[in-house]
């Protein structure tokens, strides 16, 4: 199923679904406080086009074995960054594009992103740069337990 796709073709709810939606719901919450507590002053239209600015920018990661060996060692070089445009960033936040360009003028203004040829990319070495490598690391261990929340669960595949 696409995952912008809503619908679900088999509207029966399967043995331990019930279960599995409330670790979802719940984790997602947990999600949203770690932004807020990382990004106390930003509202979500904000951190939502910072990441996707982010995902954009390194997205090279994912059809590159050799930027991905590079990443795992070190920063990505900003010749590995691929600019996203802000229409670019507006249909992948489904936000107006006038909102995406203002949030992505007040990025650019606190260092980052960086407005390059063809669009907007992360400033290099963002982890060093204040909260980031803590926020992440939050994300990543939330993002497991909620793994292993879900797994608990029992729902066959």
């Amino acid at each position: 199923m696409d995952a912008m796709n809503l619908s679900d073709p088999d509207p029966r709810i399967r043995p331990g679904e019930r279960v599995r939606a409330f670790r979802a719901v719940e984790g997602l919450l947990r999600l949203q406080r770690i932004v807020r507590d990382y990004f106390p002053d930003a509202d979500m239209e904000t951190v939502t086009v910072f990441l996707t600015v982010a995902a954009g920018s390194i997205s090279v990661v994912d059809r590159s074995e050799e930027a991905h060996e590079i990443l795992t060692r070190q920063p990505l070089p900003a010749e590995w960054f691929r600019p996203i445009s802000g229409r670019a960033v507006a249909a992948s936040c489904s936000l107006p594009r006038e909102t995406v360009r203002r949030r992505l003028d007040h990025l650019v203004e606190a260092g980052l992103i960086e407005k390059v040829e063809g669009g907007f990319t992360l400033s290099e070495n963002i982890l060093a740069h204040g909260d980031n490598l803590a926020f992440v690391r939050a994300l990543v261990r939330e993002f497991e337990a909620m793994a292993r929340m879900v797994e608990r669960c029992d729902l066959p595949s």
